[in-house]
């Protein structure tokens, strides 16, 4: 039997026979790709090529087997349709449509809500000559898809599909015959394109925010759940996403209704969030704290940082999260090193860090080394001092953990309260030449950076680095 392709589909369709087809191939289907073949959008394309590939793997299956159990070969003239085919034996059964489930076909190349593709497809009818029976096809695709719930009336486009439907159904209606040229309003086509063109939301930035509600001690966790829980349902998320946040919707649902005292989520569920998050140096490890076997720990992976350059010189290449101390008499280069730092993961690795400016504030000093350090990039955001909220950032610089009172016991609340952060420190130096703190700081951080005339040496590191670099 002839390969369908994009050229023969139209032409080869049409002569296969519906019975040997599952109902995700039928002509019913196949109407709605016949719709899509007016779009151009790359997503239709992937669900027509994943229709054909679907399409041939049914059709060479049959033809194999089906001709041992045939009587008599027909030699004198071409099989016609009204012959009595051979029986093939049944292909596979593809799962039947649930609720809430898309098809086979459309969840292997669809990550937005169900509307998504008929409102895609929808846009690109503008202009365009069509049929009645394309028409016909699209209503009774779309209505089809709201019968199975895939397209709900609580759904955030329900508007948008409410109003293609009726449209269709009246252009359908004015339709005499032959083919008509579809309008689409310039207003609408553009509210609808911007619909398509939306920005799923970040599902790891909520699932952080979980977590630091799971740690959270202080009174107002109850209005910090609500808060993030209205967010999650308001906001759009691919079909990955939607399964990665379900667990953190129902823990947030059940201690907001009493069911919990506070937001509780099983243990393995919770590692797989903190993995999604990036908040374990340990890929495959259950917790930070469980105890582990050394069989385990042997085929433990981890998630390096991935440095590069002088960094993987001065530091080495770490697993985050890590804390980081740098000292340094005045003018010796700290400020920086840490601006410089501070581009390198906000440019190079796209990492989202908070550089609190509290001992020079964001005036024209700390303007002039950013200029030098060419440090202003979008992932960076600068502040006179910490804020309370620190889900959104991967690193924090202080500048200086002195001019800002962090001691010991306040840094390790906070490393509790925000157990995925890394922290960069900058500290203040003595008259004899020491930095200014207690020892105690030495064995907190995982790396402590000596600054001295322009240059920077790892005194400690965890990491392998050693090697000394230029700041200047």
């Amino acid at each position: 039997m002839i390969t369908i392709t994009r050229k023969n589909l139209l032409t080869e369709y049409p002569k296969i026979q519906q019975s040997i087809l599952p109902k995700e191939l039928k002509r019913e289907e196949f109407d709605f790709v016949i719709e899509a073949f007016d779009d151009d959008d790359e997503n239709i394309v992937e669900f027509i090529d994943t229709f054909i590939e679907k399409l041939n793997e049914v059709l060479e299956k049959p033809q194999s087997k089906a001709a041992p159990k045939q009587a008599t070969p027909k030699t004198s003239k071409p099989k016609t349709p009204k012959a009595k085919p051979a029986k093939a034996p049944k292909p596979p059964k593809l799962p039947k449509p649930i609720k809430n489930q898309k098809s086979k076909i459309e969840n292997s190349v669809t990550e937005f809500p169900a509307e998504i593709p008929f409102i895609k497809s929808y846009c690109g009818w503008h202009g365009k000559v069509k049929t009645k029976t394309q028409v016909y096809s699209f209503i009774k695709k779309l209505q089809k898809a709201i019968t199975e719930k895939r397209i709900r009336k609580t759904s955030k486009h329900a508007k948008d599909i409410e109003y293609i439907q009726n449209r269709l159904i009246a252009f359908y209606n004015d339709m005499r015959s032959g083919t008509k040229t579809y309008e689409i309003p310039a207003a609408k086509l553009a509210e609808l394109k911007e619909v398509c063109n939306m920005r799923w939301a970040n599902h790891v930035v909520y699932i952080k925010q979980y977590i630091n509600i799971l740690n959270e001690t202080k009174t107002g966790t109850k209005a910090k759940a609500q808060s993030l829980l209205k967010k999650i349902e308001n906001a759009e998320f691919s079909a990955d996403a939607r399964t990665a946040i379900a667990d953190v919707t129902k823990s947030l649902k059940d201690y907001l209704n009493g069911k919990t005292d506070a937001p509780v989520i099983n243990e393995f569920a919770l590692q797989g969030l903190r993995g999604l998050a990036g908040f374990e140096g340990l890929g495959n490890l259950p917790t930070a704290n469980a105890p582990i076997s050394a069989a385990d720990f042997k085929n433990a992976s981890f998630n390096l940082m991935g440095f590069t350059g002088k960094w993987h010189q001065l530091i080495g290449d770490p697993s985050p999260p890590f804390n980081t101390m740098i000292w340094g008499t005045g003018g010796s280069g700290k400020s920086t090193l840490a601006l410089e730092f501070a581009r390198y993961l906000a440019g190079t690795l796209n990492k989202r860090v908070l550089y609190v400016a509290n001992e020079e504030g964001t005036g024209a000093t700390l303007h002039d080394k950013m200029t030098r350090t060419n440090a202003f990039h979008p992932n960076i955001i600068i502040v006179n001092s910490l804020p309370s909220r620190l889900v959104e950032y991967d690193f924090i610089f202080c500048d200086s953990a002195n001019s800002m009172q962090l001691d010991l016991p306040k840094f390790d609340a906070l490393k509790k309260q925000f157990p995925h952060l890394s922290w960069v420190l900058m500290f203040q130096t003595t008259k004899d030449g020491n930095f200014l703190g207690t020892k105690d700081w030495q064995h907190a951080v995982d790396v402590e950076v000596f600054c001295i005339d322009g240059k920077a040496r790892a005194l400690k590191s965890r990491f392998g680095g050693s090697e000394e670099v230029g700041i200047f």
